[in-house]
């Protein structure tokens, strides 16, 4: 019997803990069904070949093509997945806070140019909050399809999905990391 080098985390909510926001049925569908395709075919292209040692994060910045979308897509969908609370929502604290008004003038305007920049995004694609690899400025990305910042030089990223759940959070139609043999993230 063939195992899985990544598998798809747990949840730490159940399904419909971020109702009315997200439904459970969206949570079923885009984190029951895409997600667990993108790890199913993210294990089949890495078995038996040099990229079935390799972190999650190292092939998303080598790969290409359906590795790479793959790849970026079950880490993309594990950190924004994994970035929601039912005991969530509000301002955040600490040094995001502090980052967040230093860069961007305050809470509310970072809240009015992420929503912006979701809704602009044409396609597919996220949103991204993310500090340079010095932790000296935060900037607000966005990226087509399944890029993200795990395949450019940023860090500490948090994350909008712009089409997919952002925009139409109960249409059926349209992360923290992995690791190998993981049920969790890290």
């Amino acid at each position: 019997m063939e195992t899985n080098i990544y598998s798809q985390p747990k949840l730490p909510y159940a399904p419909d803990a971020l109702a009315p926001i997200i439904s459970s049925e969206t949570i079923s569908y885009h984190w029951g069904k895409h997600e667990k395709t993108y790890i199913d075919n993210l294990n089949k292209l890495i078995r038996d070949t040099e990229w079935e040692d390799m972190p999650l994060e190292d092939i998303i910045k080598k790969a290409s093509g359906p590795l790479f979308n793959n790849a970026s897509q079950a880490w993309n969908h594990i950190f924004y997945f994994f970035s929601f609370s039912p005991d969530g929502g509000g301002e955040p604290e600490g040094d995001l806070a502090e980052a967040i008004v230093r860069e961007f003038g305050s809470f509310e305007e970072f809240k009015k140019l992420f929503e912006e920049a979701g809704v602009n995004l044409f396609g597919s694609g996220w949103v991204w909050l993310s500090q340079d690899g010095d932790g000296n400025s935060s900037a607000l990305s966005h990226a087509k399809h399944q890029s993200s910042p795990s395949n450019s030089s940023t860090e500490n990223p948090n994350s909008g999905d712009g089409r997919q759940y952002s925009l139409f959070p109960n249409n059926s139609n349209k992360a923290n990391r992995i690791s190998p043999a993981s049920s969790s993230p890290q």
